[in-house]
């Protein structure tokens, strides 16, 4: 085999582990998003089964605050 053979086939393998990567980190955020849709879905539907008592209400809320705080903190790693 060629140097030059050698060096494009490490090229094409550091391309793919760079794609592979990315493709990884695409994957994170965008469960980070289904997260916290899940969570704001669950707000609501807790906030349509509100009764009299507010405790459903608060436990909605912090489930709400915590999934849309950890979706904040994945769009600011992206900046």
């Amino acid at each position: 085999m060629s140097d030059n053979s050698i060096l494009t086939s490490n090229l094409k393998e550091q391309e793919q582990r760079v794609f592979n990567n990315h493709e990884t980190q695409i994957l994170y955020e965008l469960r980070g998003i289904l997260n916290a849709v899940e969570s704001i879905n669950r707000t609501i539907s807790d906030a349509i089964k509100l009764t009299s008592s507010g405790g459903e209400l608060y436990d909605a809320q912090r489930r709400a605050n915590i999934g849309l705080n950890h979706f904040k903190k994945l769009m600011e790693t992206k900046k």
